[in-house]
């Protein structure tokens, strides 16, 4: 089957990769001059063992009353993972990009289990690799309209 991707951000790329992994013959649309230009160039990622769920949002608290009592709730990864309170000095030891900073820092708290990457690196890398195995990126292509030539429903489970 030859399956057309919308789009060569993080989301885009990575169908591509996985279609083309399973035998599809994949085509990437983007309409900047290449992969990861827009929000996947500019966005970060963070994996954070010790902060599995977001606070900021108005289901927390309904959640975490749920959550209270069970051995697989996200909260209890804090527990086992917990943050240091390290000083500006540390900061800028573990993150040399803070130096610029370093008179305003107070501090941060520091978890050796969380990671940080660069989406942008990440994309431009896996569309490289998807290019390589086969997949066609077409840049600079701006998508107008879509149409169908026959109406495709999607079984209901």
């Amino acid at each position: 089957m030859h399956v057309i991707v919308l789009g060569a951000g993080i989301i885009g790329v990575a169908s591509a990769w996985y279609l083309r992994q399973a035998a599809h013959e994949v085509t990437v649309l983007e309409r900047n001059a290449g992969p990861a230009r827009e929000t996947s160039f500019g966005n970060g990622g963070q994996i954070s063992v010790s902060h599995a769920e977001p606070w900021a949002n108005p289901s927390a608290p309904l959640k975490l009353l749920k959550w209270l009592g069970k051995e697989d709730a996200p909260l209890l990864s804090c527990a086992v993972t917990p943050g240091l309170v390290i000083g500006p000095d540390e900061v800028v030891q573990l993150e040399h990009a803070m130096a610029h900073i370093r008179p305003r820092l107070a501090g941060a708290t520091y978890t050796s289990a969380d990671e940080s990457g660069d989406v942008h690196k990440f994309t431009t890398g896996v569309a490289q690799r998807a290019e390589q195995a086969g997949v066609r990126f077409r840049c600079g292509v701006r998508i107008q309209t879509l149409r169908s030539e026959q109406a495709y429903r999607v079984p209901s489970q």
